[in-house]
């Protein structure tokens, strides 16, 4: 009975790097019943113990099953890199086709805001009523979508374009000039007959910027008059705050004051 693998068996398992399941199909080959838990040194004894064992003939044998097996991982590896190629090429073009929709969107959104600038323009010149001369936009600051109050914003709109007698039907058109670029494609967004719609603009505004009451508080309490407004000016914007602060609290009654009373 041999104790260790002979010389030429044992250069073949250095040299070409045999893995335990080399070893395990070969013994299988040999006709040498394994189990899973025997370990390399135990399979080789086995192995060279066989009644069939001929050093030459293991020595192919084992060759073809290492090359084989060797074909097979290759094979393998090549299948997996030409999936991440697929998969790297695939998500190539999901990423294209996204930027394209979003570069589709934004045109479209800067199609119909121009659009809706040029019907309000084109309908202005066409109706035969009295338009002011002076623009609003010479009249009023842009909205501050960062730290202003869309509710006091729209009232004073409201009243100027009053004053300058433009027709609530054009008021949008005008209000486009005077609302940040961002703001204006909210508006783009919406349908064409409901983004001409003031009320609509108004109360999707409104939903979007309208401050809490925390924060309509902090403004009545340090509103301070500009020198460019007047006293009526700063006695409305004192009232708008105060009656929103009011109105956010949930105040309905008198006996609800106390709470109010507090908060002051």
């Amino acid at each position: 009975m041999f104790e260790t693998p002979t010389r030429e068996l044992r250069a073949v398992l250095v040299r070409r790097r045999a893995r335990k399941e080399d070893l395990q199909n070969l013994a299988t080959e040999l006709g040498v019943q394994v189990t899973a838990d025997l370990k390399i040194v135990d399979l080789k004894q086995k192995i060279i113990e066989s009644r069939d064992y001929d050093e030459v003939f293991v020595k192919e044998v084992l060759n073809t099953i290492i090359e084989e097996r060797k074909e097979k991982e290759e094979r393998e590896e090549r299948k997996r890199q030409e999936e991440v190629e697929e998969c790297r090429r695939h998500e190539e073009v999901e990423e294209r086709k996204r930027q394209e929709e979003v570069e589709e969107r934004r045109r479209k959104e800067q199609y119909d805001l121009e659009r809706l600038k040029l019907e309000a323009e084109i309908k202005s010149q066409t109706t035969g009523q009295v338009r002011a001369k002076t623009e609003l936009r010479h009249l009023m600051q842009k909205f501050d979508d960062k730290e202003g109050d869309i509710s006091l914003y729209l009232l004073l709109f409201e009243r100027q374009a009053a004053w300058a007698q433009i027709d609530k039907e054009e008021f949008v058109s005008h209000l486009l000039g005077l609302l940040p670029y961002e703001v204006t494609q909210i508006i783009a967004r919406e349908p064409s007959d409901k983004a001409k719609d003031y009320e609509h603009v108004k109360t999707l505004l409104l939903k979007r910027f309208k401050l809490s009451p925390e924060r309509f508080r902090q403004k009545f309490m340090k509103h301070q008059k500009s020198t460019e407004s007047t006293w009526v000016d700063f006695s409305y914007e004192l009232e708008n705050y105060c009656k929103e602060w009011v109105t956010g609290l949930g105040v309905e009654s008198f006996e609800q004051t106390e709470f109010f009373n507090f908060r002051l």
